[in-house]
């Protein structure tokens, strides 16, 4: 999520639905982070959303980075949840067999 610089002010809920949107774009589309200072680009922007303050290449890299985190972060959590759930499985069906041994 877009967060604003410390110190900065406050985001409007629209900025960090834009800004999110943005990361969103790049990621699916491929797009490289430079998107956000070509000309035509930011025209349309403006049109868009007059208001709208673009992050920086360095800032929409961050803001990726920090997704591609998130991501892995929340896979590896649920790769574990399935290995323990199955491993549960696993463990009540020896504890079942067993006991019929």
């Amino acid at each position: 999520m877009y967060e604003a610089p410390v110190g900065g002010e406050p985001v409007s809920a629209e900025m960090v639905d834009l800004t999110e949107a943005l990361v969103d774009m790049v990621i699916e589309d491929s797009q490289p982070f430079s998107i956000v200072e070509g000309t035509g680009f930011r025209k349309l922007v403006k049109a868009l959303a007059p208001s709208c303050v673009l992050p920086t290449r360095q800032t929409l890299k961050a803001m990726v980075e920090k997704r591609y985190r998130e991501a892995k972060d929340k896979a590896k959590v649920d790769i574990l949840q399935v290995g323990l759930h199955e491993s549960n499985q696993l463990l009540h069906l020896i504890q079942v067999f067993s006991s019929h041994v």
